[in-house]
């Protein structure tokens, strides 16, 4: 995939392979927001691979605490508004489920 695109994340990585498909897709400029049970990312090794790409990371903050997940630094937490003001600042988006 081209351009500016916001991958959304909703899928447990330990369910399922979509994490893996996402990693794979993805590009430098691209950014990941990781809503229900795609925050379970946080404690995933494909992490470390998303950080490596220097993608922009983000998560639903909302979605972490009813998970009692803690968060890494390089994952800037955000609200469901600040989902919505992403969707539209990016050229293309996907979501991953």
């Amino acid at each position: 995939m081209s351009g500016n695109t916001l991958h959304i994340l909703r899928s447990s990585p330990f369910a399922d392979k979509q994490a893996d498909l996402m990693v794979n897709y993805m590009s430098v400029n691209d950014s990941v927001v990781l809503i229900d049970d795609g925050c379970y990312l946080l404690h995933h090794h494909n992490l470390k691979k998303l950080l490596e790409k220097h993608t922009q990371l983000y998560a639903i903050e909302s979605h972490v605490d009813a998970r009692a997940l803690e968060s890494n630094q390089a994952v800037s937490l955000i609200s469901l508004a600040t989902l919505n003001a992403l969707v539209f600042s990016h050229h293309n988006s996907v979501t991953w489920a």
